[in-house]
């Protein structure tokens, strides 16, 4: 269930918390090692490595959330100082280190969820991917990789594309033999999408550069998605 967020209304103490939810509207995982593959209705998210002959390939993730109601509701008054919790729940973790670092940015690209599943043949390219926003016809789609504007980034490993988002907002929860699952402090970017200081294109999920680039970290961490037809939805 994504962003839990605290709501402390007005008629309250400020120590009387209510918790709620947010579902994703929609997500996909982006893999670096088939750049053109969309996933948009797979039932889970994964942030694994893939390893072949040529190198290391990382995976990313895409997700978005309608914002309409927590808006009204601050608009209206009901709703003063809240705070926000990207959550997601573990399927699968395997060759998991000691200690490794998860991190969250605001997309500053759209993009499409799009209808694939990993196990297409032939593969699903219409929708987000690696290499592209939307459609893999059009050369307007693809993830911007240079000229890039000030605050907004992008990195790839061996193959260029993987997302943009803005850099000066950056959430991360750091793991030291704690469990897999995700709960991160989004209360930077939710606000400042709810003010509309950048747009809401989403987060983009992803291990940290150091984690991305290790030769010798092949993490498998596999996450509910919001196909996943479960109460673990993000």
């Amino acid at each position: 269930m994504v962003g839990y967020f605290s709501l402390t209304p007005t008629s309250r103490r400020i120590l009387d918390v209510s918790l709620h939810s947010i579902y994703g509207l929609y997500d996909n995982t982006i893999y670096e090692y088939y750049p053109y593959k969309n996933t948009g209705l797979d039932s889970v998210l994964d942030l694994s490595k893939v390893v072949s002959e040529s190198g290391s390939y990382n995976n990313r993730a895409l997700l978005k959330f309608d914002l309409a109601s927590i808006s009204q509701s601050i608009v209206a008054g009901a709703t003063t100082s809240p705070k926000f919790y990207l959550n997601l729940y573990t399927v699968e973790a395997q060759e998991v280190p000691s200690s490794y670092t998860i991190e969250v940015y605001p997309l500053s690209e759209s993009w499409d969820s799009g209808i694939g599943k990993y196990i297409n043949k032939p593969e699903t390219t219409q929708g987000s991917s690696w290499y592209n926003r939307t459609n893999s016809t059009y050369a307007s789609s693809s993830w911007a990789t240079a000229s890039f504007a000030v605050n907004v980034s992008g990195s790839s490993g061996l193959v260029s594309g993987g997302g943009t988002w803005y850099t000066n907002y950056n959430c991360t929860q750091s793991y030291n033999y704690s469990s897999t699952d995700v709960r991160i402090d989004v209360t930077s970017i939710v606000n400042s999408w709810l003010s509309s200081t950048i747009p809401n294109n989403g987060f983009i999920v992803k291990k940290s550069h150091n984690d991305e680039a290790s030769e010798t970290n092949f993490i498998t961490l596999k996450y509910f998605s919001t196909d996943s037809r479960t109460i673990y939805q993000p």
